[in-house]
């Protein structure tokens, strides 16, 4: 998405100086997930769900496709823009966390198939809750 011609129109180049992003789809459990430059990672781990969640079982983050993008948007904007890392201004942090969930947001919206459906349930109304206002509500 961010290497096509109306984003970057370039290459993706990592902060870390590597061809390729290490992706750890079950790191452990831990109710998280997790780009960290320094092991060249994205990581995702897995936890119990709520005990009032319809869906019991067990949570894995590496199977959301919100937090995928969420995290890798992190990697993407550390080879964009490597000196925000490590910055501890609140400024820069909340810098990381917009380009992250609107990663994930154009990210659910380029599905046709959502669009279709959000469009159909909502009659094209974003008031009020939908596939879009429940992103990673297990999380």
């Amino acid at each position: 998405m961010y290497e096509e011609p109306d984003a970057l129109g370039r290459e993706i180049e990592w902060a870390f100086g590597s061809t390729q992003l290490l992706v750890v789809p079950r790191a452990g459990e831990w109710a998280n997930a997790f780009y960290q430059r320094e092991s060249r990672s994205v990581q995702f781990f897995y936890f119990p769900a709520r005990r009032d969640s319809s869906r019991g079982g067990t949570v894995f983050t590496g199977l959301s496709q919100d937090i995928i993008a969420h995290e890798t948007a992190h990697a993407i904007l550390d080879g964009v823009a490597p000196d925000l890392y490590n910055s501890l201004t609140p400024q820069s942090l909340a810098i990381h966390e917009a380009v992250a969930d609107l990663t994930s947001l154009l990210s659910a919206l380029r599905s046709d198939k959502l669009r279709s459906k959000l469009l159909e349930d909502t009659g094209g109304s974003i008031n009020g809750k939908t596939a879009i206002t429940s992103i990673a509500e297990q999380f």
